[in-house]
């Protein structure tokens, strides 16, 4: 188990035999310990309050936590996508920081035990009686799945793809972390919703149920988020899945738009299909631009929708209403103008450079979004000083 738990540690222990991860694996949360070096967290002297910014269903609010302090037990947390942390903390710290600006579209999610208290000098968050705060999510490290496998194929090597074959069909255990174990990530977010103190109440029983029962991991109909949502609210979903679903058959459908162009201008397809240049060129751009104006579309009028209701249950301000609607109708002019221009600027170089072509159609609606959170996060901090 990769759980960590007071009694493994004290502040004057010296060097302990191993790490807290799985079989012994060395983790972050382990140099915060032995003082090898500290956490990327801090307390602030001011609280800072971030901007506030749609998820990626445009149904909930996500915020990035200002300070580690504001953290309560029963927080529904996310972060950048985790695929490979706690291999290097450079790495760790760079995805984190580029997750601010909209690089990120996949967040991996965990729902916090303790309320944080305070931060020790090592940059670990700590409760009011000093213990070192939890969250409990559907996790694994890449070091802790390569170890995992290590030792399951009991020293044979000519096991280790079946071994792997075996682990990876339920690669991540729903069990009780540090939260310093992000530590190298300067950027956590909180998804906002309402609650009492009954409600994280239920949310600590949900956790130690769902822990217990150690549900098989899936990364489509049981993978973190699913966990993390059914401790947090009762319900077992996973808005990103759909969505990431809709942008992989956005690609799929632009790429092939662009695969018929530089098909169309190969003089032998045309001569043996007889395609009329202009009309098939019109067709295949509008297909291309389509498919980048109307995730854009749709996730304008979900958000054009759903920012007035969270208004009203107290999860955003009219301040910050005002600021999301203005944001969101900045994102879709980006994207669909943007996205639709840097397609038809690809479509123009088939001709002669189709790799690049490729590339740069498939970053049609992607830079836009970027751009328009970076404009959004500058424009949050001039209107709110």
């Amino acid at each position: 188990s990769g759980s960590v738990v007071d009694s493994t540690y004290s502040q004057d222990q010296g060097v302990m035999s191993g790490g807290s991860g799985a079989y012994g694996t060395w983790m972050p949360i382990d140099d915060f310990m032995h003082r090898r070096r500290r956490s990327s967290w801090h307390a602030t002297a001011v609280p800072v309050r971030m901007p506030p910014r749609m998820y990626r269903d445009s149904k909930q609010i996500m915020r990035e936590v200002g300070d580690m302090r504001d953290l309560r037990r029963g927080d529904h947390c996310i972060v950048a996508v985790k695929t490979v942390r706690a291999i290097s903390p450079s790495f760790d710290w760079l995805t984190s920081w580029l997750s601010r600006y909209g690089f990120c579209v996949v967040y991996h999610h965990f729902a916090v035990l303790d309320d944080v208290d305070s931060i020790d000098d090592s940059g670990i968050p700590r409760t009011s009686s000093g213990k070192v705060v939890q969250v409990v999510e559907h996790t694994n490290t890449t070091r802790e799945s390569l170890k995992t496998i290590t030792v399951m194929t009991g020293g044979r090597w000519v096991r280790w793809p079946f071994c792997a074959i075996e682990f990876i069909l339920d690669k991540a255990q729903c069990q009780p972390v540090a939260l310093a174990e992000y530590g190298d990530m300067p950027c956590i977010f909180t998804l906002e919703q309402p609650m009492t103190e009954g409600d994280r109440d239920e949310v600590l029983v949900r956790a130690e149920a769902m822990v217990r029962r150690n549900v098989t991991y899936n990364l489509f109909t049981n993978n973190c988020e699913h966990t993390v949502t059914a401790i947090c609210t009762g319900e077992a979903t996973s808005p990103q899945v759909p969505v990431i679903f809709l942008d992989l058959s956005m690609l799929a459908l632009r790429s092939l738009a662009l695969a018929v162009l530089v098909m169309h201008s190969w003089r032998p397809c045309r001569q043996s299909l007889r395609w009329r240049p202009g009309i098939w060129a019109a067709i295949l751009q509008l297909v291309g631009c389509a498919t980048v104006a109307f995730p854009a579309v749709q996730r304008y009028l979900l958000a054009a929708c759903n920012i007035p209701v969270l208004q009203k249950v107290d999860v955003i301000t009219s301040f910050e209403e005002r600021y999301l609607l203005i944001v969101e109708r900045i994102r879709v002019a980006a994207v669909v103008i943007g996205g639709s221009a840097t397609f038809m600027l690809s479509a123009a170089w088939c001709r002669d450079r189709p790799a690049a072509a490729a590339v740069l159609s498939s970053c049609a609606s992607y830079a836009p979004d970027i751009f328009a959170t970076s404009m959004s996060t500058g424009l949050w901090w001039a209107l709110w000083h």
